[in-house]
């Protein structure tokens, strides 16, 4: 027997939503910072674990817009004894980082009938970088970067500020991550959390939701 009342829920649930916001590295663009450290690695004979531990605070500081990326190739220099110049932060990035064309394909469909978001945990110049490269003024109605916002996912207020930025209530949005953390970050308060594996899985996912 079907159950008229759950499917009118259903239909009215599918129906709020306004704005789509994605994630970059990961997600629209094929990018982990694995494949940095690797990179790194190969190319000082250093192994990729002692670069990841250098690395990761200062990351997230630079992604919070708190150090710049001229004081983390300092700090990096002295405590991996290599020359700033070795490390290449933008120019891997630029190298390494690959459009997700088919996600990007099924974003432009989506911004036909929604508002779509980026939200990206990232520093100042990689951003500025991929703003160039994949022309993301272009691809999103607005952008958000977390050194800009001088906050990190999964932390509330970051999802909060998109939020009320894009005008709705955060139960009318969708958002689309590859880390987990940061979608339950999303789902805290109320936004509803995608779990990014694959284009696939996601195609199947926003069906699910009713907005493909």
């Amino acid at each position: 027997m079907v159950n008229f009342y759950n499917l009118s829920t259903e239909y009215k649930l599918f129906n709020m939503i306004k704005t789509i916001i994605f994630d970059l590295g990961g997600v629209v663009v094929c990018y982990k910072e694995s494949q940095y450290f690797s990179f790194l690695a190969k190319k000082t004979g250093l192994p990729a674990t002692k670069i990841k531990d250098v690395f990761n605070p200062l990351i997230e500081k630079m992604e919070e817009g708190s150090l710049s990326a001229k004081h983390m190739e300092k700090s990096v220099s002295q405590k991996l004894g290599i020359k700033p110049s070795v490390l290449e932060w933008t120019a891997a990035f630029e190298r390494l980082a690959k459009p997700n064309k088919e996600l990007i394909k099924m974003i432009r469909m989506l911004r036909k009938k929604y508002k779509v978001a980026l939200l990206s945990n990232i520093s100042k110049d990689r951003y500025i970088s991929a703003s160039k490269k994949f022309a993301l003024k272009d691809l999103f109605h607005k952008r958000f970067a977390s050194c800009y916002m001088h906050v990190r996912k999964p932390d509330a207020k970051i999802y909060k500020r998109v939020v009320k930025s894009m005008g709705i209530k955060p139960e009318e949005s969708i958002f689309i991550d590859n880390l987990v953390e940061n979608v339950e970050g999303a789902k805290k308060i109320g936004i509803r959390g995608v779990h990014f594996t694959g284009n696939k899985k996601l195609n199947a996912d926003l069906r699910r939701l009713g907005v493909l």
